[in-house]
């Protein structure tokens, strides 16, 4: 593997220390899909370089991140579900994945009712996967028929 470990310590500089390049195990033509970080860290293909974060530490990014409120219902659902929580937002793509990573299903929402269907899919949970023009969401879906 190319993004490797090994013992780093600041308080033994002569401690020995491996590293790798993220950018080369990001993409590594020569490994296989699953070996890759993009298919774990960025399963969507967003392309995104920076995510936003907050600070533990800082009460004031904590509550900037608890107004985000984005959730599905019904959840558990069985043929549709609604998006709630980006009425200020008329347009987004979603994308589905089951557990074990696979995109079982993808499309875009542009009549603002923020519904989905999702009456293909078999009894399982679910990741769904929203973007819009700012921002990523990830949410579990549960399908129970």
């Amino acid at each position: 593997g190319q993004v490797e470990g090994g013992w780093a310590d600041c308080n033994i500089p002569e401690g020995e220390d491996y590293y790798g390049r993220l950018a080369y195990s990001w993409t590594n033509k020569n490994a296989d899909t699953n070996k890759r970080l993009n298919y774990w860290l960025d399963p969507t293909n967003s392309g995104k370089k920076i995510m936003q974060g907050y600070n533990p530490y800082n009460s004031e990014n904590l509550q900037e991140k608890m107004d985000i409120s984005i959730y599905i219902t019904p959840n558990v659902a069985k043929d549709w579900v609604r998006v709630n929580g980006l009425e200020e937002f008329s347009a987004f793509q979603y994308q589905i994945f089951s557990t074990n990573g696979a995109m079982v299903l993808e499309g875009n929402n542009t009549s603002g009712d923020n519904l989905l269907n999702v009456s293909c899919l078999k009894n399982g949970l679910y990741f769904l996967c929203i973007q819009n023009d700012k921002d990523l969401y990830s949410l579990k879906l549960i399908i129970c028929k």
